[in-house]
């Protein structure tokens, strides 16, 4: 598992270099865009963090939405999460872990909060300027330049069993996190990774069918049945105005308030974007300008991986104290010209119109989707949820019950309960998840709803219904568990013909006009069940155990599978993964 020295000297160099461009690029920005006010600028909470279903937890025990952080769309940014727990009604009846999470989620986000309670106790009795606070290994702060660093790793193994065998697993994942600013104008961030992996069974068939690995972008073979690749995201941020923020650069996006989303998740690789993120009393307007890939270099081939594009906007407003409203449309589309280039039609970089009437003047056929969102937090304890997605969709032809293919749909309903029968720290949340069949899909492949080889929204593709509940339970202020199930209908393809699974082909190949069902095809029924348990060492290092199993079970037969597996691990500074489908 360990790199060799060649490997290990790329790997420095490359996380140098890239923090350096990452800060020149910021100082460029800074010096030649004549931004002058003082906006403090942050950077986000990654995606995954336990941060998420904390912030939830204080939201609805609050009673009240924030306004300044609109939760339907991840990731949140620091400085938020700050002004949010500063919002908290100090009357409220908080446990004693509730108190542990907020002086947390304080000190994790010590840049905006400044934190009295992550001031670190312990330091080396040499190095006096390391870990002079809980969170960081190395923190500078002034009012021209704050930069914070950290060691990232990630170290599991285990063993799991199969029909097809049992073998080892492992993780062995080693980086850096570099976050900062420069005279309040500008945020950066870094994060860069060197990844040696060998997974589940399950997971071995979906890289081979889709040529990829869940969020993952350039993958290698390594030992036996194992994959190294290098993983690195970074951005910068700034602001125009007090209440406009711009960020730039390699991350993901999500939407909504569930476990998944069928709007845009964060389920693929990071890609290119821009986003604007307009926030003004109870509203809360979003764009996002989205390079991705269609196809992936999996095989290892000096070629340029296909590129298309995606505009996304979504505006959510705060209708009552508890509840939220919000709004998105989405336009996947591919342009080349007679070389073979691709670029980006500046059409859609119009923040405000409407995209169905830009893809209607300019006479194309690009891929639009429209969604709708929502969330009532009420009683204190509860979280009401969903989403709606639209493809195509003709109300005449659903009210027939045809089965029309183009009725192309997806919905999502869930609920979260904290503090389950007035036991504290105990929540449980519960949700459905429903796609027709030829969901995200097009006639053009290039601009189906993906991105490098996988999903972008829901990572079953289409023609599905699931069913997930999640337990988690904070006995003691440094211990978390949690307990997954998820139960799920898929219809598989047979023999070729193309029933709607999969979101990769083309639709004008379905197999029939009429009589659409979902779940048609070789239904394939897929249980998933984790059990995992986490105790916090010190700030963001874990100690960590999970035990999990997936059965599949098709009508065919060809998609039976049953399996097993445990692992162990210690983390620092790095989400838990997680391969829930």
């Amino acid at each position: 598992m360990r790199p060799s020295t060649e490997n290990l000297d790329f790997f420095f160099i490359f996380v140098v270099m890239h923090t350096a461009r990452n800060i020149f690029i910021a100082t460029v920005i800074l010096t030649f865009s004549g931004i002058h006010a003082l906006f403090a600028q942050s950077t986000f909470v990654p995606t995954g963090s336990e941060t998420y279903h904390l912030i939830d937890r204080f939201e609805i025990k609050n009673g009240q939405l924030s306004d300044s952080l609109h939760t339907s769309v991840k990731p949140y940014r620091r400085d938020q999460v700050v002004a949010m727990l500063g919002g908290l009604d100090s009357s409220i009846n908080w446990t004693a872990q509730d108190e542990f999470n907020k002086s947390y989620l304080l000190s994790d986000n010590f840049d905006f909060s400044k934190s009295t309670e992550a001031g670190s106790s312990k330091q080396f009795p040499l190095l006096h300027s390391l870990y002079t606070e809980k969170p960081f290994l190395l923190s500078y702060y002034d009012e021209h330049f704050e930069i914070y660093a950290n060691p990232v790793f990630d170290f599991n193994a285990g063993t799991t069993s199969s029909n097809l065998g049992s073998k080892s697993i492992y993780t062995n994942t080693r980086g850096a996190e570099i976050r900062g600013s420069i005279a309040k104008k500008i945020g950066f961030y870094t994060l860069v990774t060197e990844n040696q992996t060998r997974l589940p069974y399950y997971i071995d068939q979906r890289v081979d069918s889709s040529k990829s690995l869940p969020g993952v972008g350039f993958l290698k073979g390594f030992g036996v049945n194992g994959y190294d690749y290098l993983l690195a995201r970074g951005y910068i941020t700034f602001s125009a105005a007090k209440f406009i923020n711009f960020q730039f650069g390699h991350d993901r996006n999500f939407v909504g308030n569930g476990i998944r989303s069928m709007i845009l998740s964060d389920f693929a690789r990071e890609y290119l974007f821009l986003k604007v993120n307009t926030q003004i009393w109870k509203f809360n307007y979003q764009n996002v300008f989205m390079e991705l890939f269609n196809g992936t270099s999996f095989t290892g081939v000096s070629s340029i991986v296909g590129k298309k594009y995606a505009a996304h906007h979504h505006i959510s407003i705060n209708l009552a104290k508890n509840f939220n409203l919000g709004l998105s449309e989405t336009i996947i589309f591919s342009r080349s010209d007679s070389l073979g280039t691709s670029g980006f039609d500046f059409n859609y970089l119009n923040p405000i119109i409407f995209y169905r009437s830009v893809e209607q003047n300019l006479n194309s056929a690009d891929n639009a989707m429209v969604g709708m969102d929502f969330k009532w937090n009420f009683l204190h304890h509860f979280s009401f949820y969903g989403q709606l997605l639209l493809d195509e969709f003709v109300i005449s032809q659903l009210r027939s019950g045809s089965g029309w293919w183009a009725n192309k749909f997806g919905l999502q309903g869930g609920l979260k309960y904290i503090d389950v029968a007035n036991i504290s720290n105990l929540d449980v949340q519960l949700e459905a998840n429903y796609g027709r069949p030829y969901l995200y899909t097009h006639f053009k492949v290039s601009q189906n709803f993906s991105h490098y080889g996988q999903p972008i929204a829901h990572p079953l593709g289409a023609n599905f219904y699931e069913l997930i509940g999640v337990v988690r339970y904070q006995p003691l202020n440094r211990l978390n568990i949690k307990a997954s199930l998820a139960y799920s209908v898929t219809g598989l393809d047979t023999a070729g013909i193309n029933l709607g699974q999969n979101i990769f082909k083309n639709y004008n190949t379905r197999y029939q006009e009429y009589g659409n069902r979902t779940g048609q095809g070789d239904k394939t029924t897929i249980i998933y069940a984790d059990l995992y348990a986490s105790y916090m060492i010190k700030h963001n290092l874990f100690l960590w155990g999970s035990a999990s199993m997936r059965t599949s079970k098709s009508v065919s037969g060809l998609y039976n599978a049953n399996e097993t597996w445990v692992s162990v691990g210690v983390r620092l500074n790095f989400q838990q993964k997680s391969f829930l489908f």
